[in-house]
């Protein structure tokens, strides 16, 4: 009887140990997996920034140039 105490005692141990290493894989796993998404929101949040600015850019440079159109100089025949 004291053997099989001995052996639930060390497979309980066993499973507890077991238990926090997947508890603790599982929280390193998520860490990372937030930390790489994280990344690359913000990576895309750039991308978008800077393309939505030189839209803007090009935009204003349009613009100019529509208003630098002399209308009744370039209409005359």
């Amino acid at each position: 009887i004291q053997t099989a105490e001995t052996e639930l005692k060390a497979a309980k141990d066993k499973a507890a140990k077991e238990e926090n290493d997947v508890k603790v894989a599982t929280e390193e796993f998520n860490k990372e997996k937030l930390e790489t998404m994280q990344t690359l929101l913000k990576n895309m949040v750039d991308i978008e920034t800077i393309y939505h600015k030189k839209i803007l850019d090009s935009v204003a440079t349009v613009k100019v140039k529509a208003e630098a159109i002399k209308v009744d100089e370039e209409s005359k025949i």
